[in-house]
């Protein structure tokens, strides 16, 4: 509630089907690899992927959108996982 957080898509929807739907154009996708985040009751297992893509009107049908840099993404509210992705070292895709 209240925190900033990239796009999360169920596993059967891929890259470009979501791209397509939100106005944006794929122009890159890269898998790294899963990692796991434990909350106290369940484990999430995340599979990120490196989008690079036009905007094109991505920004005005989505108003809740908006776009950072990896800083202004760690300064900002972010869930823990969110956090733990962006500020591994070893995480170069983001």
């Amino acid at each position: 509630g209240g925190l900033w957080c990239l796009p999360e898509v169920a596993s059967t929807l891929d890259a470009e089907t979501f791209c397509t739907q939100h106005g944006l154009t794929l122009l890159a996708d890269q898998a790294a690899a899963d990692f796991e985040h434990v909350f106290t009751h369940f484990r999430l297992t995340i599979t990120p992927h490196a989008l690079q893509v036009a905007r094109g009107t991505a920004l005005a049908a989505e108003p809740d959108w908006d776009w950072f840099t990896r800083e202004q993404a760690l300064a900002a509210g972010i869930p823990q996982p969110l956090r733990k992705l962006l500020s591994n070292p070893q995480a170069s895709l983001f």
